[in-house]
């Protein structure tokens, strides 16, 4: 059970040939943008693109599909939109993909419009903005931010029923609109906000937001954040001997 099944080419051994950009008689090709060296990219982005690429290694292993082989070509773009769009057009006019597979790249928020206009689908991009989720040419495989927030929320709501929280959320716009779907969930369940404090993806030090959430005294902390400022945060918080009562 859940082993991939390839399908093999017909026994006449006509598949159809290269029928689209990306399609040959013997392959498909696929790109990948990701942020692999991006801080802590070993932990977050590293693991989604390795079991990806196992499973399509497992598909060609198994003959591929009806005779063609996945071919995929990986870019990396270190968090940088700048690289982002680099490794796009890369990926687009020298390795002729047929879609991009996969994702953890901050880019996928503003491609849209290059993918309508290049007509490439992007199956299984990561889903972290709303957009996403509304593209037609984008196929996402996680829940959105906003749509995870507010699941945290209820969470929180549910299980641990404290009566005043923090909040930690990452200074971009999507975040921001995460942290109003975490409040639709939290102030009507008269949950009582005492700080919130924005993060930096390379904010290099934590302590004082320590502090500042110290002072605030909540039951529990709700982070809508990224892992590495989240993580400096702990470090900094287990450095002063903080933690809130319901964590």
């Amino acid at each position: 059970a859940g082993t991939p099944i390839g399908t093999p080419a017909p026994a006449a051994g006509d598949n159809g040939g290269a029928t689209e950009i990306g399609v040959t008689g013997d392959a498909i090709r696929f790109g990948s943008i990701s942020g692999n060296n991006t801080p802590l990219g070993n932990l977050i982005s590293q693991p989604v693109t390795t079991a990806v690429f196992a499973t399509m290694r497992a598909v060609n292993d198994a003959g591929g599909v009806h005779g063609r082989k996945f071919v995929i070509s990986d870019c990396d773009d270190s968090g940088d939109v700048t690289r982002f769009r680099a490794c796009y057009r890369k990926l687009i006019d020298e390795a002729k993909i047929f879609s991009f597979i996969t994702s953890v790249t901050w880019g996928t928020g503003e491609v849209h419009g290059d993918l309508a206009r290049d007509k490439i689908p992007w199956i299984g991009s990561w889903g972290f903005y709303t957009s996403e989720w509304k593209d037609p040419w984008m196929f996402p495989l996680h829940l959105s931010t906003v749509t995870e927030a507010r699941n945290v929320g209820g969470w929180v709501r549910d299980i641990l029923k404290p009566k005043s929280v923090g909040i930690l959320y990452l200074n971009t716009p999507e975040q921001q609109l995460a942290k109003k779907s975490l409040h639709d969930v939290i102030d009507k369940a008269g949950i009582k906000t005492v700080r919130e404090i924005p993060q930096e993806i390379d904010t290099p030090d934590e302590s004082s937001n320590v502090f500042s959430m110290r002072a605030a005294n909540p039951d529990h902390i709700i982070h809508i954040s990224w892992p590495p400022p989240m993580i400096k945060f702990i470090v900094d918080s287990a450095n002063q001997g903080y933690w809130p009562k319901l964590g």
